[in-house]
């Protein structure tokens, strides 16, 4: 076989080798080794911007690194290393200058025109091969990060508790930005302290860490307040334990104003790209949405929630309430119960009103622990609440009341001593397409006072009869109230 048809065929064999490796470092690292082997080279290296990558026949630590590192490309030269004396260098680029050096070393004779002409197309065929690994990676890498993209999205939009999405996005950045090797952390603005921020989770190695740190000063941190101040990604070379590294943060917002940062730190063998930044850039957006969606809902919840027993307020029953008229297209049963707390301005009037609020905080959670799953309690205001009981009898209602109304008749131990209540309640129903939530509601109200007037402390039923006598009553104590306020 001619020279040219040999060298091609060691180019072929080179390539199949290569070829088939799953990674950048087992590319590198078949294509040192077959090099070294087809050219009787004692020594074989791959060196990356002034630094050896891989190397074959030269121990690490020997002091030959750095003379590898140093060969020009395609010159002939010889090398004095320490482990094996004088050799002859023969080197020549991946592809474009910077895309990093193939270089041999052999002790006996100096590579040959063809043989220096066979590194260089040994030199193309990794450089193509990585070019070609680097394109699957970031292919592979742009899937992953779509997948998890998605997933965050997904859960964020099924109003996933905000720790866990938090969690699921600095595991995703680790995978992705990372390889899972590094480490990634997310740090938010301490609410009472805003030149601080408050480390919320983090994934991946300990590196660059002071064991015990959960706390770092926004404006004393480069990193931390790079990325606030310019809001986009800040990057620093860092190095921990003699390990060199970096560092890149992006901000993080909640409903439009700087949250926080989110930090990902990596070591210097992982190159890092505008592709990675962008990625960094959309974790950190994600973050930002998970925030704001969850201080949105906190919002909501706060303005359809009362603040002192944490049931719905109101509007929030009276809304829930009609949808669960509306059930079995409205011919369920809904027995609705109000309850209205007996010498409740007594509370306020002698322990104050902190020791009224815990009184109806801890009456909110016996409301929680009367109802069944599918059932609704609310606070209407004041002293008075509600309980809306799915396809419960009239007698299992009356169960229900007496069982509040024993509970409420004992003392209740709030600040500044013991509170004893008492507590009326009034019961309406709605069955096969009856009243409205108003409707069922004011007459569940009515019933109520009709326990109020016969005595307190007990549970009344409503009766069509009892709108008649509800006016009559009302008349009167408007005539009263005519007389004495005139």
């Amino acid at each position: 076989m001619s020279g040219e048809g040999l060298a091609a065929q060691q180019l072929v064999e080179l390539l199949a080798v290569v070829s088939s490796s799953d990674d950048e470092e087992s590319a590198i690292r078949a294509a040192v080794e077959r090099a070294a082997e087809t050219l009787e080279a004692e020594i074989g290296a791959v060196v990356f911007d002034g630094t050896v990558a891989q190397a074959v026949g030269l121990p690490q630590g020997s002091g030959g690194y750095d003379a590898l590192a140093a060969v020009t490309p395609g010159a002939s030269q010889t090398l004095e290393l320490a482990a094996v004396g004088l050799c002859h260098a023969g080197s020549a680029h991946l592809g474009a200058a910077g895309e990093g050096i193939l270089v041999l070393a052999r002790c006996e004779q100096s590579f040959s025109a063809a043989e220096r002409n066979l590194i260089r197309g040994m030199a193309r065929v990794l450089g193509l091969t990585l070019r070609m690994l680097r394109t699957l990676d970031a292919e592979r890498r742009r899937q992953r990060v779509m997948q998890h993209l998605y997933t965050l999205q997904r859960a964020i939009s099924r109003r996933v508790p905000l720790p866990d999405v938090l969690g699921m996005t600095v595991a995703a950045a680790l995978d992705v930005l990372a390889n899972g090797t590094g480490r990634v952390q997310l740090w938010l603005i301490d609410t009472h302290d805003a030149g601080a921020a408050v480390l919320v989770c983090q994934a991946g190695e300990l590196l660059h860490h002071v064991e015990g740190e959960s706390r770092l000063s926004v404006a004393d941190d480069e990193l931390a307040a790079g990325a606030i101040r310019a809001d986009r990604v800040h990057e620093i070379e860092t190095g921990a334990d003699g390990r060199p590294g970096w560092s890149m943060a992006a901000p993080v917002h909640e409903d439009g104003r700087t949250a926080g940062v989110l930090i990902v730190t990596g070591s210097a063998e992982r190159r890092r790209t505008d592709a990675e930044r962008d990625n960094l850039l959309s974790f950190a957006e994600h973050i930002s949405l998970a925030l704001t969606d969850a201080k949105t809902q906190r919002e909501i919840n706060n303005a359809m929630h009362d603040t002192v027993t944490g049931l719905a307020n109101r509007a929030l029953f009276t809304t829930r309430l009609r949808a669960l008229l509306a059930e079995d297209g409205g011919q369920g049963r809904v027995t609705l119960l109000f309850v209205d707390l007996d010498r409740f301005k007594a509370v306020n009037d002698t322990l104050g009103h902190a020791a009224g609020d815990a009184l109806l905080s801890q009456v909110g959670q016996l409301m929680l622990r009367t109802i069944r799953h599918g059932d609704l309690a609310g606070r209407l205001g004041g002293d008075e609440f509600a309980l809306a009981l799915r396809d419960t009898s009239e007698d299992d209602a009356a169960a229900v009341a007496d069982r509040i109304i024993d509970e409420i008749a004992q003392p209740f131990h709030v600040p500044g001593g013991r509170a004893e209540v008492g507590a009326s309640v009034g019961i309406a129903s709605s069955l096969r397409a009856g009243p409205d939530e108003q409707e069922l509601i004011r007459r569940a109200d009515i019933a109520m006072y009709q326990a109020k007037r016969g005595g307190r402390s007990r549970h009344v039923t409503y009766r069509n009869s009892m709108d008649a006598s509800s006016t009559v009553v009302e008349e009167a104590e408007s005539v009263l109230r005519a007389l004495v306020d005139p």
